[in-house]
């Protein structure tokens, strides 16, 4: 244990993510003004009340596109006013407050149905609900504070804050380009033989800011915002980067594929353009977001006619070998793809200096589809509604542990006592990784948080200075929340002991003790309620997501059959949504497998398997990217027997392993797998013997040319869907093993 802990602990060195200025200085601007209006009026502790009421209803705008803002800090404000009048009923009778507060707080957790939107509207909702059953707000007065605070909040988000509708659709697009820069770069440092484990990350990245951007212009459409021309520039370019991407894969296939020596010196060629490409990628980021560059496309664009002209030498040099044979197979399946890359490259370069002059525009954008058809807004609340859904069970836990917390803190008269289930409702989350990141970091937060205010209140005494220094303390808190929650909540306990501090409450002299004894109760209610209470195992729910994505694999690999079998065009629409279910798929396995490693409950000996589990169904359903790319370039050469044979053994295997997944049972042996491939090699090997021998005659143009030109690439890369399938078998059975 003592090796274990400080691996389970690491969370609390390191941030999370970016400090958000703008968030500070909005936070300010927030309470700074009507509490500036309220001392100018005489009325300070109203314009205070009024500026905490703007940034509690602020707290609900996590950015996105402007419309689903208004709706959010909309829904935001109405619950906080339903919620203080419902409180002000019940605050005096035991039994309407803790029913209150158990359906309030079930609630609360269950928006988090809505997403991160939904999920703050919840906070809020619970937030003003626990503040007014506690009596720190009181009547009409109270009323009137939110009405003016969410009137400030509302103006100051959405007009104050500049009007940008195409912004977050813009932002999208650029963190495509940032992360293609960093996978490219990542390429070009690795070993282009190998498939090394850091590809993983930038590619998982890369494919969940294309989902990102995908699903934001399924939603301006949506909304009726950003109906201009640089919205359909920015869609361009979205279809653009998947189009680079797909290139760029099957540079890595063909390189990988044919380790040979007579290849070295294109290697070496391929990792400078690929760096080379990186700053291009990264220059039509800055491009994006609105800089005006002028990319150099003219290194790139050497190097690839260096890469052409080994072309011309291999086949100069090249004798009737099988080795040199396949040497010049993989140069020309290079060069082929290089120039594709390369007119794409510069179709996109144009496009992205249209973005200067969106107005000269006049081509017509792809209308992607939406990731899912547009549903009732109460479709997400009725469709969770069950024990099964983990979002329900949150809401269950969130309601119960506020009736435990409100009951503790009557049944003890602990002062302050609502603090308890305001403790729970930022600490408690739907699975119990986040909870208990959560719990540390607020533990820890608040002891510190306390320490340093209890010497800074002996100093300062003066009300406005004390104000002043608590409107600071919040404004720092919400920029660091990202960063770290710890440095967060520091601040966030300085400023609720500087408000008790300013407030003219009896217990004010007890309101230090008072919020280090509810952080530890009401931590404590979390962590018994997210560890014991309809708790669903994390290896168990990462292996649903990983069924999932086998499935989704499954289905879009099946899509090839007719083509294969009956030379039928590629569906290539259908391939697209299948291969965009299966992204989705992957990214939800990828947040399965964080929460199990984030588990400090979980069996150690699960996490090796499911990490390989979570990085070879990817793979796969690259590949699968790989073969569709590749056959959409070939001549329509019939399929032989043996490939279509391994694609339903592929597929049948595909199903095996997902319901081995399902009932936890070890998957059986790839043998029927194996025979096919082995089936298909024999076939292959036939075909370049044959092709050699056509060669010696010089004859240039035949059946086997053909086939060998349409199916090289594709039969080395059944042969890595094979090692794919085969790893994934035994993580598999190692992850049943280990967890039983």
């Amino acid at each position: 244990m003592g090796l274990v802990l400080p691996r389970r602990l690491a969370f609390l060195a390191r941030p999370g993510g970016a400090v958000d200025l703008g968030r500070g200085l909005r936070t300010f601007l927030a309470m700074a003004l009507p509490y500036g209006a309220g001392l100018a009026w005489g009325a300070p502790s109203w314009g205070l009340s009024a500026g905490f009421f703007a940034q509690m209803i602020l707290l609900a705008d996590v950015g996105g596109l402007y419309w689903i803002r208004g709706i959010t800090l909309l829904s935001a404000w109405g619950a906080a006013a339903l919620a203080l009048g419902a409180a002000y009923f019940a605050q005096d009778h035991l039994g309407l407050m803790l029913g209150s507060v158990g359906l309030g707080l079930f609630g609360a957790g269950y928006l988090t149905v809505f997403g991160e939107p939904g999920a703050m509207v919840g906070l809020v909702l619970g937030f003003s609900l626990l503040l007014g059953l506690a009596g720190e707000t009181g009547g009409l007065q109270t009323l009137f504070a939110v009405a003016i605070g969410g009137a400030w909040a509302l103006l100051l988000a959405l007009l104050i804050w500049p009007f940008l509708p195409n912004q977050p659709l813009r932002q999208g697009v650029a963190q495509i380009f940032q992360s293609l820069s960093r996978y490219l770069r990542t390429l070009a440092q690795s070993d282009l033989n190998q498939e090394p484990p850091q590809m993983e990350a930038p590619l998982a990245q890369l494919r969940q800011n294309l989902l990102e951007a995908r699903r934001l212009v399924a939603l301006t459409r949506r909304g009726g915002w950003g109906q201009s021309q640089l919205r359909e520039l920015l869609i361009v370019l979205i279809e653009d980067s998947e189009r680079l991407l797909k290139s760029f894969l099957l540079l890595q296939e063909i390189l990988h594929f044919h380790d040979l020596p007579q290849l070295r010196t294109a290697e070496i060629l391929m990792s400078d353009l690929l760096e080379s490409l990186a700053e291009l990628a990264a220059d039509l980021a800055q491009m994006t977001l609105g800089k005006t560059l002028n990319p150099d496309l003219g290194r790139a664009l050497r190097l690839i006619q260096a890469l052409e002209q080994q072309e011309d030498l291999q086949r100069r040099v090249s004798t009737d070998t099988l080795e040199d044979y396949n040497s010049r197979v993989a140069i020309g399946q290079l060069t082929q793809t290089l120039t594709a890359l390369q007119s794409q490259l510069e179709e996109t370069l144009a496009t992205a200096r249209l973005l200067a002059k969106p107005h000269h525009f006049t081509g017509a954008a792809p209308t992607p589809a939406p990731l899912e058809p547009a549903s009732a807004w109460q479709e997400p609340l009725s469709a969770n509604f069950s024990l099964a859904s983990p979002l329900f069970r949150h809401g269950l836990r969130l309601g119960l542990g506020g009736v435990a917390g409100t009951w503790i803190a009557h049944a003890f008269a602990i002062p302050f006592g609502y603090w308890i289930s305001l403790t729970l409702i930022f600490v408690l989350k739907p699975d119990f990784s986040l909870t208990f990141q959560r719990l540390c970091n607020r533990l820890l937060g608040t002891l510190f948080g306390a320490a340093a205010v209890s010497w800074a209140l002996k100093t300062v005494t003066d009300p406005v200075i004390l104000t002043v220094l608590g409107i600071v303390s919040i404004s720092v808190a919400l920029a660091l929340l990202r960063f770290h929650y710890s440095l967060a909540v520091f601040f966030i306990t300085a400023f609720a002991l500087i408000v008790q501090e300013i407030a003219p409450h009896p217990l004010a002299d007890q309101a230090l003790g008072a919020r280090i004894l509810c952080t530890l109760i009401g931590a404590g209610l979390a962590f018994l309620l997210s560890f014991g209470f309809l708790r669903h195992p994390e290896d168990l729910r990462f292996a649903e997501a990983a069924q999932t994505a086998l499935t989704a694999v499954r289905d879009y690999f099946q899509l090839l059959a007719p083509s294969l079998s009956a030379q039928k065009p590629l569906p290539l629409e259908a391939l697209e949504q299948a291969r965009t279910r299966s992204r989705l798929a992957s990214t939800a396995m990828q947040a399965a497998l964080d929460r199990l490693l984030n588990d400090p409950s979980a069996d150690p000996e699960t996490q090796e398997p499911a990490v390989t589990i979570a990085n070879y169904i990817p793979r796969l359903g690259r590949g699968l990217t790989v073969l569709v790319s590749h056959l959409e370039q070939s001549s329509g050469a019939p399929a032989p027997a043996p490939l279509i044979q391994f694609q339903s053994q592929t597929c049948q295997t595909l199903a095996n392993l997902g319901a081995a997944l399902e009932t936890q049972t070890a998957p059986a042996p790839l043998t029927d797998l194996e025979t096919a491939l082995e089936n298909l090699q024999t076939y292959h090997q036939t075909q370049q013997r044959r092709r050699l021998e056509e060669l010696s005659q010089k004859q240039e143009r035949t059946a086997t040319q053909i086939y060998l030109k349409n199916y090289n690439l594709v039969i080395a890369e059944c042969q890595q869907i094979y090692q794919r399938l085969s790893t994934l078998q035994a993580a598999i059975r190692r992850f049943w093993q280990n967890g039983a």
